[in-house]
């Protein structure tokens, strides 16, 4: 059989953590899908309530795999341990994905013979989620119905990253290969393995949406934090230092003066959190942010007289 014409084989793997009522919802939206999953695992990240019973009411259906509490990284990459297939496709409890999804996503594999390490279509978000869609906020398209990168770096560079989990289907080796979801980081860990992605392997584009992220926060299992929030702040200081200082990241020119930059703006947000109450840690942020960006005040004291400046003016003259 030529290597284009090989049948590959696909997992699905939902993490939970206490959202029995809701976890039906998106391990229905897998079997209802018209190509039908190899595998469907579902990690129950500690659950302490009807999460088991769930569990009972597909057995023969779905694979449950119970650990203890320790973070959606940790019961992702669980996940991908217990998978034996060739590419783990994710999806979270409190979403749902339409049921041509994987019938996209594999024929987009089949026909670039699984060359990408990561696939990855568009995700739409409920209106309680700020509504559009993942490719909507990212400004970001393609002109068929796949498209195929053999470095994936300028797409995770953008501003705001096209791709998102629940929309993500990675290679099974190659998620193994560059240590999965990071179990330190609160949040922002899907931003840490795509920039972890972007730089071992191809990437491809799957036209179409991959489904709705339906749920608030109230059902998710990773813990919504606003970018100004101190644990958001600290993980991505975590994230982008990770990937300036480790010795596989390929980051050159531009792609690392934007993560240091990225880098130094964090540990600005961090030494204004501090402020005049922690004054040594203040210090300390913005000496490391001035470190990665010797410009990082003159640009944020002109960001900040740029903003003032543009702010409408009320009352008359």
């Amino acid at each position: 059989m030529a290597a284009s014409e090989r049948r590959f084989s696909l997992a699905a793997v939902i993490p939970t953590y206490n959202r029995a009522m809701v976890v039906p919802r998106a391990i229905d939206s897998v079997l209802a899908q018209r190509h039908p999953a190899d595998e469907i695992i579902v990690v129950d990240d500690g659950s302490s309530d009807e999460t088991d019973e769930v569990a009972a009411r597909y057995d023969g259906q779905v694979t449950f795999v119970k650990q203890e509490n320790r973070g959606v990284s940790a019961a992702r990459n669980a996940g991908v341990a217990r998978s034996r297939s060739d590419f783990v496709a994710f999806l979270d409890s409190d979403d749902i994905w339409f049921d041509d999804h994987l019938v996209r996503i594999l024929l987009a594999i089949e026909r670039t013979a699984g060359e990408a390490g990561l696939y990855f279509s568009d995700l739409e978000f409920a209106a309680s989620r700020r509504g559009s869609s993942a490719w909507g906020w990212s400004n970001f398209s393609i002109e068929s119905d796949y498209e195929l990168r053999p470095d994936g770096r300028p797409w995770a560079f953008l501003s705001i990253q096209p791709m998102t989990i629940p929309a993500s289907v990675v290679r099974h080796d190659v998620y193994t290969a560059v240590g999965g979801c990071s179990e330190d980081l609160a949040c922002r860990e899907d931003t840490h393995l795509f920039f972890k992605l972007a730089v071992a392997t191809p990437f491809c584009a799957v036209a179409g949406s991959a489904g709705l992220a339906a749920g608030g926060a109230d059902h998710s299992l990773t813990r919504s934090f606003t970018p100004g929030h101190p644990t958001y702040v600290d993980c991505t200081v975590s994230l982008y230092s990770n990937l300036l200082e480790s010795p596989g990241a390929h980051f050159f020119g531009e792609q690392r003066r934007i993560l240091a930059r990225r880098l130094a703006d964090a540990h600005w947000a961090r030494a204004r959190e501090c402020g005049t109450a922690r004054p040594l840690q203040t210090l300390r942020h913005l000496g490391r942010g001035t470190r990665q960006d010797p410009f990082l005040i003159p640009r944020r004291i002109s960001r900040k007289m740029a903003s003032i400046t543009e702010r409408p003016r009320t009352g008359t003259a």
